[in-house]
Parts: structure tokens; sequence; C-alpha cells
């Protein structure tokens, strides 16, 4: 049992019959609204020691008195070797991996999924892929049809 009053500094516990205490506060009560930091553990330490190695590390801006250093660290380093591509397909991927990624394409092109397209559109599409996957070939069939459905239903 414990044994604190409302306005006692002292709490006392009782066990058993024997009652020990005085035990004291470490410290005074915390203001309402207020409240105490936990303990930060090791490794939040750690990490707030490295936080401010890395802050005490950061190199100068351009505009400070030791740019003549950051110039002469750039001329040290070598720049990296960089090559254009040649063509627009870096990879050499010519044809579609398989009819998904085909259709994927042909989605992305029209705009739409391809589910809401008529019957008919969906079937051109599945005759088209299932004579090539080359990416040039369909796609130029696919733009030639869709084309020329829309010439006629503007008509």
């Amino acid at each position: 049992m414990l044994w604190w009053g409302l306005f006692d500094d002292e709490l006392y516990v009782e066990h058993d019959g024997q009652r020990y205490g005085a035990y004291f506060p470490i410290s005074g009560p915390v203001p309402l609204f207020r409240y105490r930091k936990f303990k930060k553990t090791k490794n939040e330490q750690r990490l707030d020691k490295l936080e401010s190695l890395a802050k005490s590390l950061k190199l100068p801006e351009t505009g400070d008195t030791n740019s003549e250093v950051i110039s002469a660290m750039k001329q040290i380093v070598e720049p990296v070797p960089t090559r254009e591509f040649d063509d627009p397909d870096p990879f050499n991927e010519k044809q579609y991996e398989n009819i998904l990624k085909a259709k994927l394409a042909i989605s992305k092109y029209l705009g739409k999924p391809l589910a809401i397209l008529e019957q008919g559109d969906r079937d051109m599409i599945d005759a088209i892929l299932s004579e090539s996957l080359d990416k040039e070939a369909v796609m130029k069939q696919i733009k030639e049809y869709f084309n020329n459905r829309s010439g006629e239903h503007a008509n």
C-alpha cells in the first residue's frame, strides 16, 4: 500500500504490516502542459554525434573564401566519362518482350485502356500483335489504323 497525501512531499510504502519510507521526489513537480524529455538511448546519442559531425564537415559554399580550395579539388577529381546514345532506344530493344507489354504501349499511345475500345478495334490490335512484336512495325500499323478510324468517324 502506498501512503501519499495530496500535500505531502514524502511517500511511504506499507508491505506485510511493515512501513518503509520516507521517499522524497528527485525533482519538483512538472508544470502543466510541459513534459520531461525521455533519456536518449545509446543509438540516439550516437546519431546526435553523427549529425553534429556531418554539420561540422559541411563544405563551404562557392562564395566563401575557400573557393580556391574547392576549385583546386575540382581540378584534381577526374570527370566521369560520358557517351551519348546513338539511337532513341539505348538498350536496343527493337521488339516488345511480350504481347502484354505491347498492349500497354498501345494503351499509352491511345491514352485510354484497351478494355473500353470496341470489339473490332481490340480484334485488330490482336491481329497486328499476332503478326509481329517489332516496335516500329506494330506502332506504324496501330497509328495507321486509328488515324483512319478517326477519319471515318469525322465523316
